[in-house]
């Protein structure tokens, strides 16, 4: 008894360490922490849930499975975008036309809107195994929100 049940109890520890390692492979609801963002980040703009077409147009994103963008009148550069990718390397080649985005959101309102600079400069930009979350904002509530979330 004791021969069989010894490496069943280290084959089930190992398993369970296992299970505990790969930081970023809990499985969460993009569209409820777009939702949170949108609720509890405080905004200047009023932002609202773009359709989905806009993962290609604003981001240049083309396959992720599920995206939620929520975008203002324009007059701040506040935005809000959570994507579910297939894999972590999708999300990763996402968080890079993540960042282009930014800068190419930083070098418009540079010319336009300079006052909106910082909150493209503090954007907070976080992948995590599939996911990507990216909001534009100012204050300390998106990052709080989203490191809750991509822990």
């Amino acid at each position: 008894m004791k021969k069989v049940f010894m490496p069943v109890l280290i084959a089930v520890l190992c398993a369970a360490l296992l299970c505990g390692c790969g930081a970023g492979s809990a499985e969460i609801d993009p569209e409820a922490l777009a939702q949170e963002l949108a609720e509890k980040v405080p905004f200047e703009d009023q932002l609202s849930l773009a359709p989905e077409a806009a993962a290609e147009k604003l981001y240049a994103i083309v396959d992720a499975e599920r995206a939620f963008i929520y975008t203002g009148s324009g007059a701040t550069a506040e935005e809000i975008a959570v994507f579910e990718f297939a894999d972590e390397a999708g999300a990763k080649d996402g968080l890079a036309l993540a960042r282009q985005r930014i800068e190419r959101q930083t070098e418009d309102y540079a010319s336009y809107i300079p006052e909106e600079l910082p909150r493209l400069e503090n954007a907070v930009l976080r992948q995590s195994g599939r996911y990507l979350a990216v909001c534009v904002s100012t204050g300390a509530e998106a990052e709080e929100i989203i490191e809750a979330w991509l822990e």
